[in-house]
């Protein structure tokens, strides 16, 4: 069943004197008729949050994107949604930052949580806050995901870029260092990362021992990698066989 905002507002024009408490009564009505499926559920509070940007404020768009999450705690869709709806009208970028880590500590572990990383990659890359960048990149690779290969190319992608803006020797193999792949592990805290990316960035302003520094990003995100391969290999198949990206 499809049911469209622009249906809600013009059904019971005399009902009017409060668009807001009409709207929510009706999106209530619709809810309560049990004909909307999970796909009609989540257009309907998407188009819903966009009624109330038009006709009250970011605050009650905002209300109805928490009670979704409240309801549908464990749907990438929605939070895709919601994060979305935050990089557009969201003014402070660490609240967007606050929301998509958010996201990710209900969903991230999802298989086809990529649709969120990826809007909070292209976040992070607009807003060109390479350490924040860098963070999330690595962090893709922490559990298997539809897109955990593609991720893990593009993680390279971003280290042989500051390769090259380093000038460091093209033949030199940074993941080859024995005394760095005994100082990192694939159970690196967040905290271990950040100061990793924090020595990284420093080096490339002041000079620093950035071969080192990269190094340790490169086998850091490569033992991530490797530990959620091995994964993914043992559930892909079951994974595969979910047909609906809401099932939880």
């Amino acid at each position: 069943m499809e049911v469209h905002i622009s249906k809600i507002e013009t059904e019971w024009p005399e009902k009017g004197d409060s668009s807001e408490v009409f709207g929510e009564q009706k999106l209530k009505e619709l809810i309560a008729e049990g004909d909307l499926d999970f796909d009609g559920w989540a257009k309907l509070i998407l188009e819903y949050a966009d009624h109330m940007i038009r006709l009250c404020t970011i605050d009650k768009a905002v209300d109805i994107f928490e009670r979704a999450v409240q309801s549908a705690t464990y749907s990438v869709g929605v939070w895709v949604d919601y994060c979305g709806f935050a990089v557009s009208f969201f003014e402070d970028d660490n609240d967007i930052r606050w929301l998509f880590k958010r996201a990710m500590s209900f969903v991230g572990k999802d298989y086809l949580c990529h649709t969120l990383w990826d809007k909070y990659v292209e976040f992070e890359f607009s807003r060109q806050q390479w350490s924040s960048l860098a963070n999330v990149c690595i962090q893709t690779l922490r559990f298997p995901s539809k897109k955990l290969h593609r991720y893990y190319e593009s993680f390279e992608m971003l280290a042989a870029t500051w390769k090259e803006e380093m000038q460091f020797p093209n033949d030199m193999d940074l993941q080859l260092d024995p005394e760095v792949e005994n100082e990192v592990s694939s159970s690196s805290t967040d905290a271990e990362i950040s100061c990793v990316v924090k020595d990284l960035l420093d080096a490339s302003t002041t000079g620093m021992d950035g071969a080192k520094a990269l190094a340790k990003y490169l086998s850091i995100g490569k033992q991530l990698y490797q530990e959620a391969s091995k994964l993914d290999e043992k559930i892909h198949h079951f994974e595969a066989g979910i047909r609906r990206p809401y099932f939880h």
